[in-house]
């Protein structure tokens, strides 16, 4: 899939979720409260869509979101904990 397809149809799908979870990573109330109200998995779908810049803040917004989640489940998580992308395990 060419960047161009993959952007637009990450745009398509949604196109506002990448910067609300970008924006989100900056408070963690905000933070806490994205992760447990969406989605993850669309999060992912979104992108996985993405190119360029916005898929790398999408990337490391979901990675926060799933230490988040991971975390309040009782796992041990840090910085350097990885995770396989929502959209890549289905």
């Amino acid at each position: 899939m060419s960047d161009s397809t993959r952007a637009a149809i990450g745009n398509l799908a949604e196109p506002d979720l990448i910067e609300l979870a970008d924006a989100a990573t900056d408070d963690l109330s905000d933070a806490a409260a994205f992760a447990d109200e969406r989605d993850l998995g669309r999060l992912g779908a979104a992108v996985a869509a993405a190119s360029g810049s916005r898929r790398e803040r999408g990337a490391a917004a979901l990675a926060a979101f799933l230490r988040y989640r991971a975390a309040a489940d009782g796992i041990e998580v840090d910085s350097s904990t990885t995770f396989t992308p929502v959209a890549e395990a289905i």
